[in-house]
């Protein structure tokens, strides 16, 4: 019994290890794929993530201004690399060790533009280590990125909106750095270069290169502007600032390249949850442009185009713009403007209705959680039937049913149906 009491003990021994071994394989398996997704070269750090004693190493040459601008250049982007890996705590040791964060920021404020973009970026990732790193940076790095928004100079530009972009999400008290030294109306400026009636470029001026960069600026700025607005919600920001941020941000749905649409929609969908967003949306022809987009992505989106590469992307920017619309439409003055332009979404949204069977599931909710928001004022529930009155939505109720019958098909809801009178 004793003889089987220790195989047994080697036995749990030998189960640890092996155990152990496949949670190491899975961390480094999990780390090369997070390298390979942000395009990191875990070369610079013997071919493994980077520990604190790298970052440290960094620090000190960095200091020391070792090995000249080349070197640097390396330290930075090795820094940048390694601060990439959020959650580890890097940041909040950089900002820890003396005289690491001044030679940082004498970079970033330096002459040399290589060493400034590599800076600006390492000011970005820091910002992803949490408030109080967020706020040493943004205290430190903010009138220098400032000074970037204003210059020339648009891979810098699109670098300094990244940096602004994560400073402000980190928390509030770096936010309220940002926000004395100007960042929302730099942000409008950004924005107002971009809108197609102002921006126009040169024959020579306008080639593959000049338009990738430009939408990469674009994205930029709505990322900044995506987390100002949210931590500003947070700390009581203005109407009319969001307005001012929102009124600015409308135009570019008229661009007509739309990579950067997911982070337009993005933006209007958090100001859409505000209390602000009548005031913003109603005011401006945002809902007809955005059902007018809806209705052009549901052209695309048809049976055959499931396997489509940008399928994925075109349901992305749906699911916004139906949770846009409902958002806008659960207020009294948002529903009377929607029923002023029935005439055009009933057909559309008939059309939104059969193509759910074919479309991911979570979209099914989503609209007939928007089509319940549009028929709430009109609607009864009788015995498990849905009653409506004459109203200007009477032309989508027979597919409101059907979807509540797919709906309870696929959630199993059981042999009930759904069915709906007008009265």
């Amino acid at each position: 019994m004793a003889h089987l009491g220790y195989q047994s003990k080697e036995m749990n021994a030998f189960r640890e290890m092996l155990r152990e071994n496949d949670s190491l394989r899975r961390k480094q398996k999990r780390d090369t794929e997070f390298a390979g997704r942000r395009e990191i070269d875990l070369n610079k750090f013997c071919g493994t993530k980077p520990s604190l004693a790298d970052i440290e190493e960094i620090a000190l040459r960095l200091k020391r201004k070792a090995g000249g601008i080349k070197c640097r250049h390396k330290d930075l982007c090795s820094l940048q690399i390694a601060l990439s890996f959020s959650g580890e705590g890097f940041g909040e040791a950089f900002v820890k060790i003396d005289g690491a964060l001044p030679a940082l920021i004498r970079d970033l404020s330096g002459q040399d533009s290589t060493l400034q973009l590599r800076a600006t970026y390492c000011c970005a990732n820091l910002a992803l280590d949490g408030m109080n790193v967020g706020l040493k940076v943004a205290k430190a790095a903010a009138p220098y990125l400032m000074t970037h928004l204003k210059g020339m100079n648009q891979i810098l530009l699109e670098a300094s909106l990244w940096a602004v972009g994560s400073l402000s999400g980190s928390g509030v008290p770096a936010c309220k750095v940002l926000e004395v030294q100007g960042i929302y109306p730099q942000i409008i400026t950004i924005m107002h270069r971009y809108h197609p009636t102002l921006h126009t470029a040169s024959p020579l001026q306008e080639n593959s290169k000049t338009k990738a960069q430009e939408i990469r600026v674009i994205e930029a700025v709505l990322y900044a502007a995506a987390h100002c607005i949210t931590t500003g919600l947070t700390n009581n920001i203005s109407s009319s600032e969001i307005a001012m941020l929102t009124a600015a941000a409308i135009p570019l749905l008229d661009r007509s390249d739309s990579n950067f649409l997911g982070r337009l929609m993005y933006l209007f969908f958090i100001v859409s949850c505000s209390e602000f967003s009548e005031v913003v949306f109603l005011e401006a022809n945002f809902v007809d442009k955005i059902v007018l987009l809806m209705d052009e992505i549901l052209v695309m989106e048809t049976e055959g185009y499931a396997k489509s590469s940008n399928n994925g992307f075109s349901m992305q920017i749906l699911t916004f713009i139906i949770r846009i619309l409902g958002n806008i439409c659960s207020s009294e003055r948002g529903r009377l403007k929607f029923e002023s332009i029935s005439e055009v979404l009933c057909p559309i949204m008939n059309n939104l209705m059969k193509a759910l069977p074919y479309l991911p599931l979570h979209l099914l909710k989503e609209t007939l959680w928007f089509a319940m928001q549009l028929l709430k004022p009109y609607a009864t529930w009788s015995n498990g039937i849905l009653q409506i009155c004459q109203c200007p939505w009477n032309d989508i109720t027979v597919m409101v049913n059907s979807s509540l019958e797919l709906q309870a098909k696929k959630m199993d809801l059981g042999a009930a149906v759904l069915t709906t009178q007008i009265r």
